[in-house]
């Protein structure tokens, strides 16, 4: 089945919906498989046929999504959940690890809440959604699963020293492992500090937030609906990530660094004295911010582009020809290649430092220049 195919026999099964869930539907699959298929290098094809038949994926959109002119419905499964764990392992001071397993389709949304503790959200097996953890004398975790909603709340324990003073005990060496099928018809919201937060090689139907505070992220072949990525002090580092709306990414005193990304709607990346390098990232809008540091890019694709720091250079290239950009740039004190640009084109590209140079040019330019 090629992907027409794929995509009318989807439409078809999707009647109920109304025309925008159809068409957000159709158009995150659409993109799903092109990008799965120039990333492994598979026929389109190949990659539909994983996917499953088209029923069962209807059926798990349709479950996700009111039906047109109707409201929403909750899921299926409103009992509480009762954290399954199939193993108890003693261990160094009286750790015992925890393991909760359940079918995804049971699960629309994902949240966790922990500090102090790394997240690993991993791709596994087609149907199987796990999520493992370590819990102490001193550290708990409440688990529930209640109308489609999964979540895992960190509960320190309270001891008593001397005096009566309370002791919130913590430990910082517990890792969070969440593991999904390829495809999941779920949104995600992880939250931890002081730690690392790294998720590989996803597709989830909803939203996609990770925070982290004090600790990097690092992500890598992720598909969602919308992308927030969000740290303090620590860097990002995000390849191959695709959104069906926006994309944010953010961090202070620390870099991010970029490469493939792609948005329907705006992609912003910001930091604070850190730089920001960024290369192949196409949008409807695009801003990259820092202060006291560098942004160097190569390949940004947008009819509005936004290129700001301070005490640091701005060097790269945007696509197209320079005829298609009207463009405001200023510094101070350094050099300016784009200051005479002539204004006038559709695209807005608007590029501002201080006492640091700017280096921009105009990609669509040296390949009209090597055709000649």
């Amino acid at each position: 089945m090629n992907r027409g195919e794929f995509l009318d026999h989807l439409d078809a099964a999707l009647q109920n919906l109304s025309a925008k869930d159809r068409t957000d539907a159709l158009n995150f699959f659409e993109e799903m498989i092109a990008d799965k298929a120039a990333d492994q290098g598979r026929s389109e094809e190949d990659v539909i046929a994983d996917l499953g038949p088209v029923e069962e994926i209807a059926k798990s959109v349709l479950s996700s999504m009111p039906a047109a002119g109707s409201e929403a419905q909750p899921p299926a499964n409103k009992a509480p959940a009762r954290a399954a764990v199939a193993q108890s392992i003693p261990g160094e001071g009286g750790a015992t690890g925890k393991r909760v397993e359940m079918s995804a389709d049971q699960v629309r949304n994902v949240i966790l809440r922990v500090t102090d503790c790394p997240l690993i959200i991993r791709r596994g097996g087609d149907t199987q959604l796990t999520l493992q953890y370590t819990e102490t004398e001193d550290l708990h975790f409440e688990c529930s699963l209640e109308d489609g909603e999964l979540r895992l709340i960190q509960q320190s324990r309270v001891r008593y020293g001397l005096f009566g003073w309370r002791i919130w005990a913590r430990r910082t060496d517990m890792t969070i492992e969440l593991t999904v099928p390829a495809d999941i018809a779920s949104s995600l919201d992880a939250q931890t500090s002081n730690s690392s937060v790294r998720a590989e090689d996803i597709s989830f139907w909803g939203d996609l937030r990770l925070q982290n505070a004090n600790g990097r992220i690092q992500c890598k072949g992720l598909q969602a609906r919308s992308v927030e990525l969000a740290t303090s002090n620590a860097s990002i580092r995000a390849e191959h990530i695709l959104s069906q709306q926006g994309m944010d990414l953010r961090t202070s005193n620390a870099s991010i660094t970029a490469e493939s990304l792609r948005a329907a709607q705006a992609i912003t990346l910001r930091t604070s004295n850190g730089h920001v390098e960024a290369r192949q990232v196409q949008g409807n809008q695009i801003s990259l911010r820092s202060s006291n540091g560098a942004l160097q890019f190569g390949g940004l694709e947008a009819p509005d582009i936004t290129l700001v720091t301070s005490n640091g250079r701005i060097e790269g290239g945007v696509t197209g020809k320079p005829a298609e950009y009207t463009v405001t740039a200023s510094t101070v004190n350094a050099s300016n290649s784009l200051k005479n640009h002539p204004a006038g084109g559709p695209r807005r590209l608007e590029v501002r430092t201080l006492n640091a140079n700017i280096q921009v040019h105009f990609e669509g330019e040296a390949v009209a220049s090597s055709n000649g």
